[in-house]
């Protein structure tokens, strides 16, 4: 009887342990593991230099590939603060999209043409003129909440394109930027990513 008495505090123990431990990783999922289906990783904010210029521009180029056949598109494009996403619209039934489904990973390059206006901070960290080509990862969303929300933002920002955003068999797309390359006028590259943010030994 006594043996078991002992045994009962230690076998309380035991669960205790267990049911925290399930507490525990329930509350602290891993990266593999988010809190809610569908949820999406909490990026950080792209530097001041990068914003300036996807601010200032509506315009870039759009590197894809299928099948070891690359593809360049001049695209109207509208950066999303809310989601640090870069959004843009494209026809179902183009090569474009037949590319971005088959595989999602892609480049943009933006440059500072001589009409935009950067501000003095970006100029003197970049010189007069810079370029910066972001990689990532698009998703050709389908029609719903999401889409609609963007398609009326990237309308907003380029008024002018609508033929090229709304209409039937148009798509949105949003691609999350994963890293990126800035080269300045004296061909000085640096380079940034959303893991490590700017790369010390480049800038």
């Amino acid at each position: 009887m006594a043996q078991s008495v002992v045994k009962a505090p230690i076998l309380l123990m035991g669960l205790a342990a267990v049911a925290a431990m399930i507490w525990h990783n329930r509350r602290e999922p891993t990266e593999e593991s988010p809190r809610y289906p569908g949820e999406r990783e909490l990026r950080p904010p792209f530097p001041t230099e990068i914003v300036q210029l996807l601010d200032a521009a509506s315009l870039c180029y759009l590197s894809t590939t299928m099948n070891n056949a690359p593809h360049l598109s001049l695209m109207n494009y509208t950066y999303d603060r809310e989601t640090e996403t870069i959004i843009f619209s494209t026809r179902r039934n183009t090569r474009k999209c037949d590319n971005l489904i088959q595989n999602p990973s892609v480049a943009i390059l933006l440059h500072d043409f001589p009409h935009l206006k950067a501000s003095d901070k970006a100029t003197e960290a970049f010189g007069k003129t810079f370029a910066i080509t972001l990689y990532g990862t698009a998703r050709v969303l389908p029609d719903g909440v999401e889409a609609t929300r963007l398609r009326a933002k990237h309308l907003a920002h380029n008024p002018k394109s609508s033929v090229f955003i709304t209409g039937d068999g148009i798509a949105m797309v949003a691609i999350d930027v994963e890293y990126a390359r800035v080269c300045d006028a004296q061909d000085k590259v640096s380079n940034w990513s959303v893991a490590d943010g700017w790369d010390a030994s480049s800038r």
